[in-house]
């Protein structure tokens, strides 16, 4: 790696580094998907069970353990935090953007089109909201990009020992993805790879290159060795039915169609792009028909047919299966961030003589004006922002004041700055809207009431009411059904879209017991305000 690059790589890190760990905590987790995972990370801890995932006793079989393990060892070594349920995914999207900068310098990318790539990654809509939140979805993306990025490296080496290297690393790539989420992670890196494949053989090799189709392959058998390892200990402790669970009814089955759950028509993934890649989105469009008007002049350089498969591939795969989520398109985010940034390098000269066209006295106040607008949104999420983390929108305002006004590193400042405003975006406008659909305040009247020698349940609880208990009570509580009546030491959660004759909480939950009055209609909004006292 020459200076030059390592000044690129470093500077990737460090707003890396900036935009998923600097107020990581800040944001409450949110009722759904993320207390769901907490609680299955957090049963881990206090059973000391890392072969089945468990949720609140009993076991939660969607997905292999790999990242409640993980989950599992940051609640140890942090605490029962909302930043320590959410790292894994940060960590994770962390080293995958190093990974990614790797790849795109190995498809020949100049380092500051790399380091563009990586920001580009980073900064897109989901990838920015899905990495600092706790679900498993990022992880994922990430072992589908370094499974991806070794099966290339693999391929361009001739040294035998770097070949061997990157053939256990394609195989560890696969195997955090299945362990992460299932089947898909074959799938997602295959039908990108097997289609780059295809057109590298028609377009450059002219051949049919059978070794390589056969190493893409023969990278599962190293793959399964952890997976059958795991599969195993379950089939031990579970059986044969548990296997049929996590494999065949939640691999196959959410995507063929067979659960039911989330099946939607083959559009859903075009009506979905414009929320999903933004604010890039133009441009990975532009980039898309430019990549295939120059396949077809065969000017395409050989090194973006890669991301160009890996960006079509996975995305006509995911069309065609019967369920359908915006979180499952992850995987095809990093293949959609080199495309953008190929594109915007390739066309940077149409770009400078166009802003050279423009009057001087226009040019002169683009960057007063552009300075002027960032100091402005610095002081609004300065004033939104709560507590410590005012600290991101000062230090983004004092760097883009030492970019403007200073002559040395001026665009490093600038991306610095550029980290330290998105950042405020969790931690000023999402951290308030999660606050409000946030079951913190309900366990810690349940823990109030536990003081007071009340025995708390959940009534017929759904996932993200088993999980919030576990993570946040630090405890597995009793299951009992609605048609029972309440003991007056009892105190009940329950979840209900029809309004209850108990305490209020977000996200529909009210806590039930003698003499918490008749049925009340309050606003979700009221509802959530402070922590009621029974």
């Amino acid at each position: 790696m020459t200076d030059r690059d390592k000044k690129y790589f470093l500077l990737l890190a460090l707003f890396a580094g900036i935009l998923l760990f600097c107020g990581l905590g800040a944001r409450e987790l949110f009722s759904g998907d993320e207390t769901r995972v907490a609680g299955i990370m957090a049963e881990m801890v206090l059973d000391g069970d890392p072969v089945v995932p468990r949720l609140n006793g009993r076991p939660f079989l969607e997905y292999p353990p790999l990242y409640y393990q993980a989950g599992s060892v940051c609640l140890r070594l942090f605490g029962f935090t909302d930043g320590a349920a959410k790292l894994p995914g940060a960590a994770a999207v962390f080293c995958a953007v190093l990974v990614l900068y790797a790849l795109a310098r190995k498809l020949a990318f100049p380092p500051p089109a790399a380091l563009a790539a990586g920001i580009v990654f980073l900064t897109g809509a989901q990838i920015f909201r899905y990495a600092r939140k706790c679900m498993v979805d990022a992880m994922l993306a990430s072992f589908v990009l370094l499974a991806v990025f070794a099966f290339y490296a693999m391929t361009q080496s001739r040294d035998r020992r770097a070949r061997a290297g990157f053939f256990l690393l394609y195989a560890a790539g696969l195997a955090g993805g299945v362990m992460t989420k299932g089947l898909v992670g074959f799938a997602f890196p295959w039908a990108g790879l097997g289609v780059w494949l295809i057109l590298d053989d028609v377009f450059f090799e002219k051949k049919f290159t059978f070794p390589r189709y056969l190493l893409l392959g023969l990278g599962a058998v190293p793959a399964l060795v952890p997976v059958l390892g795991w599969g195993y200990l379950l089939y031990l402790r579970e059986g044969k039915a548990a296997l049929h669970t996590v494999f065949v009814t939640n691999g196959i089955g959410r995507f063929s169609g067979s659960q039911g759950d989330h099946v939607e028509n083959f559009w859903f993934y075009f009506k979905k792009l414009p929320a999903f890649f933004q604010p890039y989105l133009i441009f990975f469009l532009l980039a898309m028909v430019h990549a295939v008007l120059q396949l077809r002049r065969k000017r395409l350089p050989r090194g973006m047919l890669l991301p160009f498969a890996c960006a079509a591939a996975p995305f006509a795969m995911l069309c065609v299966s019967s369920a359908k989520r915006q979180v499952y398109l992850l995987p095809v985010y990093s293949a959609w961030a080199l495309m953008t940034a190929w594109y915007v390098f390739d066309r940077r000269q149409a770009v400078k003589e166009a802003f050279s066209g423009l009057p001087q006295a226009l040019r002169r106040k683009l960057l007063p004006c552009a300075g002027a607008a960032a100091a402005a949104v610095s002081l609004v999420f300065l004033v939104l922002t709560p507590g410590w983390t005012k600290l991101l929108p000062a230090a983004g305002l004092l760097l883009t004041a030492a970019a403007l006004f200073g002559r040395r590193r001026r665009n490093a400042l600038l991306i610095l700055a550029l980290a330290a405003e998105y950042v405020c975006i969790d931690t000023a406008v999402l951290s308030r809207k999660n606050a409000e659909n946030s079951l913190r305040p309900l366990f810690e009247v349940c823990r109030r009431a536990e003081k007071e020698n009340c025995r708390i349940a959940l009534q017929s609880p759904p996932e993200r009411t088993s999980g919030a208990a576990v993570f946040y009570m630090k405890k597995t509580l009793p299951v009992t059904n609605a048609g029972i009546p309440t003991a007056p030491d009892e105190r009940r959660i329950a979840r209900s879209r029809t309004p209850l004759a108990g305490i209020p909480f977000a996200d529909d939950h009210y806590l039930l017991g003698p003499g918490n009055g008749k049925k009340r209609t309050v606003p979700p909004k009221i509802q959530t305000k402070g922590t009621p006292r029974l």
